[in-house]
């Protein structure tokens, strides 16, 4: 009797086929092979009648992936840890994925999947919104904003605020709405590895207002010499305005935890009224750690 119950349980099962929303090999791979030929291209690259037919595409795969998120979702979380699939794709599924969940391991999938993005194929204005939303959730978004470093020309417009955005301090925006502590020593390893004067004087905005240990040393070392005469001048910069906020009133209590803390949440939004706020919490950060 037990060995029929058995045999019936276990032909049941060969005839039912793998359960429902369960990832085959086959079926992973046919996803993946969807995935690489919608996104075998770079926006930036084609025609606009092309960019008109990989939309269409496009929107079907988001349509298909939305309408069976059960089975989908797992594909798509493989892909995108998976460094074979396009560069375009690194972006666009990233945001498909962040339309269908804000599970804070999501949100870190997607946040590590975006500095593989080529930014030439993304308007700066969406790379930022997303990149910052993800930071205001927690999630550890410190490559990806460091990623802007890598279009010169990186600048957010937001036009309703009438407020624009250079890579220096949409770094710190993006950055600031996490504690100092996760971000502050990637500061200091890409401004040793940068080659770019650009670049390392974006660094050092960035480090000026993380107000950590480290990054005030790389910005007196900085100032001091061994860099580019650029570099060495905008190093210099802060470290007058480092001197020039010890003899500042600032009108903000409180001690130095209380303060990160405030000008986190204060980074959660971008207006020149935040970033007025920011800059004062920042001098009187600077006056807290002198005493």
């Amino acid at each position: 009797m037990r060995a029929r119950v058995f045999m019936g349980w276990m032909l049941a099962c060969l005839i039912a086929g793998p359960a429902l929303g369960q990832v085959t090999d086959a079926t992973q791979r046919d996803f993946h092979t969807r995935v690489t030929n919608v996104y075998n291209f770079s926006p930036h690259l084609v025609t606009p009648s092309q960019q008109k037919e990989k939309a269409s595409e496009m929107d079907s795969f988001w349509k298909d992936v939305k309408a069976d998120p059960a089975a989908m979702l797992p594909m798509l979380r493989v892909e995108l840890k998976n460094s074979a699939t396009p560069r375009f794709f690194r972006y666009d599924g990233a945001a498909l994925l962040l339309s269908m969940s804000h599970s804070p391991d999501d949100e870190q999938l997607v946040a590590d999947s975006l500095p593989s993005a080529d930014l030439a194929d993304v308007t700066p204005l969406a790379y930022f919104n997303m990149v910052h939303r993800l930071a205001v959730d927690g999630a550890d978004v410190t490559q990806a904003a460091l990623h802007l470093l890598d279009d010169p020309k990186f600048t957010v417009t937001f036009t309703q605020q009438n407020m624009t955005l250079k890579r220096p301090m949409a770094l710190v925006f993006l950055l600031l709405p996490l504690p100092e502590d996760k971000w502050a020593d990637a500061l200091v390893t890409e401004f040793n590895k940068a080659k770019k004067d650009e670049t390392k004087t974006a660094l050092l905005t960035a480090m000026f207002f993380a107000q950590m240990p480290q990054t005030d040393a790389v910005i007196a070392q900085a100032a001091q010499g061994g860099q580019s005469a650029a570099v060495q001048s905008e190093a210099q910069r802060w470290v007058n305005t480092t001197a020039n906020a010890r003899q500042t009133k600032y009108q903000i209590k409180g001690k130095e935890p209380e303060i990160r803390g405030a000008r986190r949440q204060r980074a959660t939004e971008v207006s020149d009224a935040a970033l007025s706020d920011i800059s004062a919490m920042t001098g009187r950060l600077v006056q807290l750690r002198k005493s």
